[in-house]
């Protein structure tokens, strides 16, 4: 059964110029939302901080558990964090989604 992932790990290997192709999409389609909403570069400078410090937050919290990995008391220290972290942005993607949904409906 083929996956989005592996469609994507295969396209990688058969033609490894899709390596620079998927960055460009991206950033593509960061400029079509950015002119789409009619929003300035520097919205998208601070959403680009506010994403790789998340990013940061993300990394630090897998390496903590990479490293308490064998210790199940130590383990267990970071369940809490780590489930109020994924909570708070699971919601914040929601609220975030919800907003976004409703600006088409309501001017």
């Amino acid at each position: 059964m083929m996956s989005p992932l592996n469609i994507i790990a295969a396209a990688n290997r058969a033609y490894p110029v899709t390596r620079i192709v998927w960055p460009a999409i991206a950033v593509v389609g960061a400029v079509a939302v950015l002119e789409s909403f009619k929003l300035g570069w520097n919205v998208a400078f601070l959403g680009a901080i506010a994403v790789l410090l998340l990013l940061i937050l993300f990394f630090l919290v897998a390496a903590l558990v990479k490293i308490m990995d064998d210790d199940l008391e130590r383990r267990q220290l970071l369940r809490y964090p780590a489930s109020v972290i994924v909570w708070a942005f699971t919601l914040s993607i929601c609220m975030i989604l919800g907003l976004t949904l409703s600006s088409f409906f309501f001017d």
